[in-house]
């Protein structure tokens, strides 16, 4: 279990067929699923240890990554500052068995995560939609 001392940002690894999905679309669907303005964690999760990080591999990956960044700081989707870090990926640690399948073991607690989730998220797109609106 992390305590948030250890700098270590928990994250999911994806492998991907280029030949089906683009670094590129990867990424844009990474903006559709989080809250890019909040530094401290994503919606229930908080603390340092879950802050908004996109990790690259290499080059091309950083440039593209940080190229999607600026387009949605230029959306003017946001009216707080976007907070998402682009980082070299290093070292990648599964988590525990215990994380494992967690929507799965825990059913009931996921659906309710997943519900506040959506909810917020309809809610963080209405209001820059509504920002970008009153913005012109």
């Amino acid at each position: 279990m992390s305590g948030g001392y250890t700098g270590h940002v928990e994250a999911v690894e994806i492998i991907f067929d280029t030949r089906k999905i683009t670094y590129a679309e990867l990424v844009d669907i990474y903006w559709q699923l989080i809250d890019p303005t909040d530094d401290m964690g994503q919606m229930g999760d908080r603390g340092e240890n879950y802050r908004p990080v996109i990790f690259v591999r290499n080059d091309a990956q950083r440039a593209e990554a940080e190229a999607s960044k600026q387009r949605v700081i230029n959306s003017g989707m946001y009216a707080a500052p976007i907070v998402v870090g682009v980082e070299a990926a290093t070292t990648f640690w599964p988590a525990e068995n215990f994380h494992q399948d967690f929507y799965k073991k825990n059913a009931r607690r996921y659906k309710h995560i997943e519900r506040e989730r959506q909810q917020f998220l309809r809610f963080q797109h209405l209001r820059g939609r509504l920002h970008r609106l009153f913005r012109k």
